[in-house]
């Protein structure tokens, strides 16, 4: 394995370990250390910063021109994907209802009265969800930003070029699943009513999803930015819904995970077909992506 990739790779997984612990140990989703787990999401790019100091190695991110085109299925596909499988499953798991939080309906007085933004009518009720929205994916998505200039920008192309296209966006997707694991197991990541053992089956899966549609958006824009929104809207609008639902201990919990994660399994598996679909002699060879940098 190159050099550089097996210190990138040992900078995010000691991290991604030693965090998770740390969170672990000192009360896990009630740690009082617990916004410290956002940190994790910065390592990817810390550990490509530390090679372009210390190794000297040139560095290029992506930035070529945005695409209204790419950044709207960017922005929609996790999120419309989700929705469209996981609302129903909600709906006939809940004896064919939705269970939003009370506050979502209106009050005797005509109002609907928020636990945050205090009492609200109708349209001060839609602007408040929709600037709540938009902030969500902004800052989601700055976050992101710092996991993809490692995991798609520098380390996917390096996978592509030392085996092929194919072999390439599937062990990226598989490292980046991987990664994931320590965040159960320090209960960063945790569902109410769900056992982290479904969590540790189930949730590699979804990952490894995501990150295939996730290395086909930035190897056909070649664009951080989109790639980085497309990331920041799995995260935030991919459960845009389900954060106004209520989140009571259950088996329900468990069927919105497995409904959740295979979705993102199947959707992963279908952006790996159109893979089969780029045309090589196109661009140009497998060192396609090194060279896309260099015109960039």
């Amino acid at each position: 394995m190159n050099k550089n990739l097996t210190i990138y790779l040992f900078i995010t997984f000691f991290f991604s370990i030693a965090i998770s612990i740390f969170i672990g140990i000192s009360g896990g989703i009630n740690s009082p250390y617990f916004y410290s787990a956002y940190l994790v999401m910065l390592t990817p790019a810390l550990a490509v910063l530390y090679l372009r100091i210390f190794s000297k190695e040139k560095i290029e991110l992506g930035f070529r021109g945005i695409s209204i085109k790419w950044f709207i299925l960017a922005i929609l596909v996790f999120p419309v994907a989700i929705h469209l499988v996981c609302l129903p499953v909600v709906f006939f798991d809940s004896a064919y209802s939705i269970p939003w939080q009370e506050w979502l309906f209106v009050n005797d007085n005509g109002m609907y009265t928020t636990p945050d933004w205090g009492n609200l009518d109708q349209s001060g009720l839609v602007l408040r969800l929709l600037i709540n929205a938009f902030v969500g994916i902004l800052i989601a998505s700055i976050l992101a930003f710092f996991e993809e200039v490692g995991w798609r920008s520098w380390m996917l192309p390096k996978l592509i070029n030392k085996y092929n296209l194919k072999k390439g966006v599937i062990l990226s997707a598989i490292i980046w699943a991987l990664w994931h694991i320590p965040f159960v197991l320090g209960d960063i990541h945790s569902i109410s009513g769900v056992d982290k053992h479904w969590l540790l089956i189930i949730n590699p899966m979804g990952h490894i999803g995501a990150g295939i549609v996730l290395a086909w958006i930035w190897i056909r824009t070649k664009n951080i930015v989109i790639t980085s929104f497309a990331h920041g809207s799995l995260n935030n609008w991919g459960q845009l819904a389900f954060k106004y639902m209520s989140d009571e201990p259950g088996s329900g919990n468990l069927t919105l995970l497995i409904a959740l994660n295979i979705t993102l399994f199947l959707l992963g598996l279908n952006f790996y077909k159109l893979l089969f679909k780029i045309d090589l002699r196109k661009l140009e060879s497998e060192k396609f992506l090194a060279q896309g940098f260099q015109e960039s």
